[in-house]
């Protein structure tokens, strides 16, 4: 039985040949240049930077903001600034190689701001380069002109996330919103206002005092600063003096009861005094 194939040598090939994209045709135009692997993963990181502006300009990003209303949860707050892959593992990522941690810091929003923020950032801590977060947060988020914003989703998935569409509205994906900011900042960045585009400015407040403090922004399950109402230096109330109003009143309550007692007692049943 003789089988005869359609294709056979460059028939194949021609007919299956598929045009190389616009990452592997730079690297392979630069390869040469790149002596470790070093500058390679620096030299993708850009790649990467560039097509993705190249893609948030040409695409169609929402020009109206209807769905603000569904958001308004985050407007004007500060996300906490924490490290949420542990902070062992970003302070050894950047004990083995500081040049590139300090690269990430400075370019990819991710992971600055999602995955290790406190060590990118926090100017108390020994174990991180101590980066400028108002700077950062600026030129990678808040300016326009700057800012790398987009919807890793696409913009249609990321509507539908916004407005609570589609399977968004059932009870399990409840949470699962732009309030929920490791994972709406991922995916759906522009869309949930995490960052500025030409037609907005980014929703969200980035101010580093705020993100940084432990007291309100001190667990891996708080997105948000706490809306604690702080009392004025000259009305602070302690833990000493709450304890010590606590027992005062619950004397006030006994001599109260006690007093409510000799008084039946004293009464006659007829409810005259004897």
């Amino acid at each position: 039985m003789n089988i005869n194939f359609p294709y056979y040598n460059n028939k194949f090939d021609n007919k299956y040949y598929y045009e190389k994209s616009l990452k592997v045709q730079l690297f392979e135009e630069n390869k040469n240049n790149l002596i470790t692997t070093m500058d390679r993963r620096i030299f993708i990181r850009l790649l990467r930077l560039i097509l993705s502006t190249v893609l948030v300009s040409s695409s169609k990003l929402p020009q109206n903001l209807e769905s603000t209303s569904k958001i308004s949860s985050i407007v004007d707050k500060t996300p906490c600034c924490l490290d949420r892959i542990t902070s062992i593992t970003c302070q050894r990522l950047y004990m083995t190689n500081p040049r590139y941690f300090i690269y990430e810091c400075s370019n990819n929003a991710d992971f600055a701001f999602i995955q290790c923020c406190k060590t990118c950032f926090d100017h108390k801590s020994s174990n991180g380069p101590r980066l400028n977060y108002t700077n950062i947060s600026n030129e990678l988020l808040i300016n326009t002109e700057t800012a790398i914003c987009y919807d890793k989703r696409g913009e249609k998935w990321c509507e539908n996330f916004v407005k609570r569409n589609n399977f968004w509205k059932y009870y399990p994906f409840k949470n699962l919103n732009c309030s929920n900011q490791p994972y709406s900042f991922r995916s759906c960045r522009a869309s949930c206002g995490y960052c500025s585009i030409k037609e907005r400015k980014a929703l969200v407040n980035y101010n580093y005092k705020k993100a940084m403090d432990s007291k309100l922004c001190g667990d891996l399950n708080i997105t948000f600063l706490k809306d604690i109402k702080r009392f004025p230096n000259n009305k602070k109330k302690y833990g000493s003096e709450s304890i010590m109003i606590r027992k005062l009143m619950n004397k006030i309550k006994k001599k109260n009861l006690i007093s409510d007692k000799s008084n039946e007692i004293k009464g006659s049943v007829f409810g005259g005094n004897l």
